[in-house]
């Protein structure tokens, strides 16, 4: 987990929700399905050094681990609410 973290927070990857919309041939009708979609932000630290460098890089780390557990919690539920509402409408 510590390593999932830390090439997260190396990259500057942040993994957001994205919603697509497919057609579905075996009810007639077009779904919504969500996925995860990653995305590189540009890392702005303004520190010359020391502790305050140290907390900032972090923090970011933290909240891009955050970002993502959140993001794929989300991208969970929903499928899950498109995959029962499939099941009772088709």
């Amino acid at each position: 987990m510590l390593s999932v973290f830390i090439s997260f927070g190396l990259c500057g990857c942040i993994m957001t929700p994205k919603k697509t919309t497919y057609y579905d041939y075996q009810c007639g009708e077009t779904r919504v399905k969500l996925e995860l979609n990653k995305e590189q932000k540009q890392l702005a630290l303004g520190c010359n050094g020391g502790h305050t460098c140290l907390t900032q890089i972090v923090f970011l780390f933290a909240a891009g681990a955050v970002v993502s557990i959140v993001s794929g919690s989300i991208v969970l539920i929903g499928n899950s609410i498109n995959w029962v509402e499939k099941k009772v409408t088709c």
